[in-house]
């Protein structure tokens, strides 16, 4: 399985470049480093990552409308973007 990069992603990282050492992180949203460390351990195994990327949970995309924009309201259908995004992410 090939991974490509989304046209439209709105998670959106700062505006530097990757770290030097290669990582990609999570912007702090108010009160989220402990849930994004957690993601973060998550995402830095590579049998978790790629299996939950592959994973097909059987349901359709939720679709929902937040704050003007249509979105994927599935738990897991969210993760893997974000695991993919940070994955494929140039910043």
């Amino acid at each position: 399985m090939r991974m490509e990069k989304p046209e439209q992603s709105y998670f959106d990282p700062s505006k530097r470049n990757r770290a030097e050492n290669g990582y990609a992180g999570l912007k702090n949203l108010g009160a989220t480093c402990y849930q994004n460390s957690m993601i973060q351990q998550f995402f830095n195994v590579p049998i978790f990552r790629y299996s939950l990327m592959c994973t097909d949970d059987g349901q359709a995309p939720n679709v929902v409308e937040h704050e003007g924009r249509k979105i994927d309201d599935n738990l897991v259908h969210q993760f893997q973007r974000l695991f993919a995004t940070l994955e494929l992410t140039d910043r």
